[in-house]
């Protein structure tokens, strides 16, 4: 049997933090502070993705900062964001879910990194990391990104994360299981 990815979601490291956000208050640098990040195997999934993205460059590219929408801030989103980051049910067809965003506008046109998710009975599957933006033509296959790693989590394991997760928005607002109204 392979051995298996660990998946959880953490706090955001301060050093990322303080050089994605110089210009923030002591506010907002205290909510990104506490927007939670996807970690695989002990490693922030923001680091696989730059090096992804170096494979193909012939010098070191600028890369932009990117972030989820694990927020107090962003609650909506973020229950949004973790719904989908369950994925499917076993059996179901895979589905794709929107991992990092833009952190000033979280605008489609600055590009989503995305992931398809399959499950099986005892087993979630990452696999085909790529870009969605409002300049796709449609073709999901020309935003993948190549050379990315297939990552397999315990389902199990991995459902427990994402509700332990959910927890850390459930005493923001009345619950996260809460189902959203919009506001009239």
């Amino acid at each position: 049997m392979p051995l298996l990815n660990v998946l959880t979601l953490e706090p955001q490291e301060p050093q990322f933090v303080a050089g994605a956000f110089p210009a923030a208050t002591k506010r907002a640098l205290g909510n990104e502070a506490r927007r939670l990040d996807i970690v695989i195997d002990g490693r922030p999934l923001r680091r696989f993705w730059r090096e992804w993205e170096q494979v193909d460059a012939d010098a070191q590219l600028d890369l932009p900062d990117l972030v989820t929408m694990l927020s107090r801030s962003t609650g909506r989103w973020a229950r949004n964001q973790l719904s989908s980051l369950r994925g499917a049910a076993a059996g179901e067809r895979p589905c794709r879910a929107e991992l990092f965003y833009c952190p000033v506008c979280f605008d489609v046109s600055d590009g989503i990194l995305t992931v398809e998710i399959a499950r099986t009975g005892e087993s979630v599957v990452w696999k085909d990391f790529g870009w969605r933006d409002e300049y796709d033509d449609g073709g999901e296959e020309e935003a993948l990104l190549a050379g990315t790693p297939v990552f397999t989590f315990d389902a199990t394991a991995y459902d427990v994360a994402i509700e332990a997760a959910a927890e850390h928005f459930s005493v923001w607002r009345g619950g996260f299981n809460r189902p959203f109204r919009p506001r009239i």
